[in-house]
This record gives C-alpha cells, structure tokens and sequence, in this order.
C-alpha cells in the first residue's frame, strides 16, 4: 500500500491513516526479518506433524539457516539433545525421531546454529507410542426387539438384533468403527447401528480390555424373488489407528424362525497357572499335565441379563456320572460355588454387564489318566459352559 501525496488542506480519514501506519510496521518488520536471515539467525517455518508426535516416531523441522552443511545445527527436546537424522537433513530441514526416554506431555523444541536458537522455544506435544493391538473382540447375540419376533421374509418388515460386542480377549484399550452388514446384498441400504434403546450410534466406540458394549442393527427387509431362505447379520469393525479389522456374524436366522432372547452369559477362553511351587509343565496344545501338579484355573465371564444363575461343575473320567473327587482330581480352593445375581444395577456399574471370574484351584494327583469335566453358568435352563479334556500321566 503506498501512501498517497497529501496535500496542505486536505482532509484524512483516520482508519485509513490506520492502514497506513500499520503497512509501514508490516514492512519494517520484513525488513528486520531478512537482515536477521543475512546475519545467520535459525528460522523455524513449520513442524510436520505440526502439534504433537509419538514416542518412535519421525519429526520434521522446516525453515532457514540451519547449517546442517558444516553440522552446526542441533535440535533440544526440554534440553535434551536429539540425534539429526543426516542423511534425511539439509540446511532447510531436519528431521529426528523422538527418543523412547522422551517425557510425555507438553514439551520445549528448541534448534540452533553455530550463531543463534529459537526464541522463544517451540512448543510440541509428545504422545506415547502406538502399542500393537492383539486379541480379537467377540459377538454374541442378545435378543431381538420386539422379543420373540417372527422372521417372515415374504413381506416387508423391519427388525432389530441387538449383540454384545466384548473386548475381553483384547491387550489395550481402542477405539472401533463399527458398520452394519448382512449376508444379503439387496438388504444392505437399509442398515443402521443403533444401540440397545434403538438409537443410532453416530460416533465410533471406544473399549478398554475386559469391556462389553451393547450394539444393534436395525434392517428393513423387503422380499423379492427368489426369496433367499436365510441371513446372517455381520459387522465390519476397524479399530482406528491400529491396523485391525475382522468381519463378525455370531449366527444366521432363517425364515419362519421365532427369535427369543439369547446369549446371556460370556465365557472367556480358560487361562491355566501353576501354582509356585509345584513341578512339572502343562501344556496347552496337548492338554497334558506331565506330572503330580497343583495349578490354577481361571474363566473371566461376563452376564448381560438379568437372573439368578446356577454355577455347573460337572466332572467325568472315562465314563459318565464319575465326580471329579472320585477320581483323584480335587478342588483345593475356589470361588465358584456361590450362585452369581444379576440386577439392571449391577450391569449399569458393569458398563451394561456383570463381569465375574471362576478361579478353582486344582489338585491333579490321582492315578486317572484322563479327566473330563464342564465349567459353567445355567439361567432358566440353558447353560453356557466351557469343556476340558485334560491328561494326567504319572511321572515315570
């Protein structure tokens, strides 16, 4: 903007006089700018990724005047020295990884040169690295609304399936993108997420390990020829950032099929470990306990219904109706016997389930060389129960 030639009289509106004075700052500014790039002043123009960066990850650093030509530049991290990656770095970038030992949180990113460092200090944000996720979540259907409904796939209907989704197989906390899907192609348009009040889920859901979460799909099916006798509901699920992805149907339905209320209890895979001090191994793939041992047993369960429910121990050798005691296989201690109740409170403190554990303490020193017995919950007459076929041999 240049300033026009006033002349004696004239009059001058004060916010353009304004714009004038704040040109002229602007310029003398630039001005003061270039002389500080001539006389070696570092300058900073943008950090990539530009707010916060993981622990192991590459930050890259834009500007001027780094002198990474003659290895003059350094860069701090809260005043610790971070190595430059040469190879990657020039006089107009650096780049660096941020070191395990970095703090987490709120950090100082200072760079110099051999005349000069940033003032003031950068800022940036430091994130924990990304652990690998392992585990997969698991899909149990819960009932449909309304219950007790009628699959008719001759006419047009809308039904709703509601599941437990659980992350109890999981290693850390996630968060899912979850998409409805269905084994018939023609139906796919009419799909919504929704939760266990028939609401839709906008937003993706985020679990930690051992969490349970109620989801839905909603379906307008419309018949059409020829008719397909069954479906198989299925949800896409990515965990963002993770690089996971699975595909879950827990079961399909079929025409005419009256569809009640399931899947009320969740029984996680067993995890077996021995007790200190007792010999031998045992080994999963085989199911063989080597020798004389006293080892833990324990079942994380989850119970997403309301009800009283009866624990089931039953123990059989190589022929039916023998108890686990009369075969030399005890329970020396346990917190199983006790019947589990579950109220609409009890889930709503459990984040829509009740989580429980079966932890039993087994003595295997009898002379049976086989053992097989179920371990479990039954409500209103259906079980879920978790079978073990184990191996004792004496030692030799």
């Amino acid at each position: 903007m240049l300033i026009p030639d006033f002349k004696p009289g004239d009059l001058i509106d004060a916010n353009q006089l304004k714009a004038y004075f704040t040109d002229i700052e602007r310029r003398l500014a630039e001005l003061e700018k270039k002389d500080e790039i001539r006389q070696g002043q570092v300058v900073v123009s943008a950090l990539i990724p530009p707010k916060e960066v993981r622990v192991g990850e590459l930050l890259r650093i834009l500007g001027l005047n780094f002198y990474q030509d003659i290895r003059a530049a350094h860069v701090f991290l809260n005043d610790q020295e971070l190595t430059i990656i040469n190879s990657a770095s020039s006089n107009t970038e650096l780049q660096v990884r941020i070191p395990p030992r970095a703090t987490i949180g709120p950090a100082t990113l200072v760079v110099s040169n051999a005349f000069s460092s940033t003032v003031p200090p950068l800022t940036i944000n430091i994130l924990r690295t990304l652990q690998p996720l392992t585990g997969s979540p698991s899909l149990t259907f819960l009932r449909a609304e309304p219950p007790d409904t009628t699959i008719d796939l001759s006419r047009t209907a809308r039904y709703t399936f509601l599941y437990t989704l659980s992350t109890m197989d999981m290693s850390e906390e996630a968060t899912y993108q979850i998409i409805p899907d269905i084994s018939v192609v023609e139906w796919s348009d009419s799909l919504r997420l929704v939760d266990e009040n028939g609401d839709e889920i906008p937003e993706p859901i985020t679990l930690k390990p051992r969490e349970t979460a109620i989801i839905g799909m909603f379906m307008k099916l419309s018949p059409f020829n020829p008719l397909p006798t069954d479906f198989t509901p299925l949800f896409k699920i990515e965990a963002e950032n993770k690089n996971r992805s699975w595909t879950l149907g827990d079961r399909k339905f079929t025409d005419g099929e009256v569809v009640g209320e399931e899947g009320a209890i969740e029984l996680a895979a067993p995890t077996f470990a021995f007790v200190a001090g007792s010999n031998g191994e045992f080994v999963d793939e085989t199911n063989t306990i080597t020798s004389d041992q006293t080892f833990d047993l324990t079942i994380p369960v989850n119970f997403t219904k309301d009800g009283t429910y009866t624990p089931i121990l039953i123990g059989t050798g190589q022929d039916e109706g023998i108890a686990l005691e009369d075969r030399g296989w005890q329970i020396a201690r346990g917190a199983f016997a006790a019947e589990v109740v579950v109220t609409e409170e009890s889930r709503r403190q459990g984040g829509g389930t009740h989580p429980a554990i079966i932890a039993l303490t087994f003595v295997a020193d009898g002379d049976e060389d086989r053992i097989d017995f179920e371990l479990g919950y039954s409500l209103d007459d259906k079980k879920t129960v978790v079978s073990f076929h184990l191996h004792h041999l004496q030692p030799a």
